[in-house]
């Protein structure tokens, strides 16, 4: 079991850890990796980190680590919600 810190807790909702702890139920995360997807998370300190965000965080993670994922888990991770806040600039 993982204790948040109030200033992890502040940066990733009860939404991000509950698809943390998702994925480490699933056998998709380890615990060093679930570790390391937190403070890639807690490094980006500018930025609100929303469900979407954590996503890229943990595919960048789990690549560079070149761990094996399993193709649902993939389209999960590339399933996009509608908070990017991103609106494309049209000239």
């Amino acid at each position: 079991m993982r204790i948040y810190t109030d200033e992890e807790q502040a940066q990733l909702d009860a939404c991000c850890r509950g698809f943390l702890s998702l994925l480490e139920s699933a056998g998709v995360l380890g615990a060093a990796h679930r570790e390391l997807i937190i403070e890639r998370a807690m490094a980006l300190n500018d930025f609100t980190i929303t469900l979407n965000r954590l996503k890229v965080i943990v595919l960048m993670v789990l690549w560079q680590q070149e761990e094996p994922i399993d193709t649902l888990m993939v389209d999960e991770l590339l399933t996009e919600e509608d908070d990017w806040g991103y609106e494309p600039i049209v000239h």
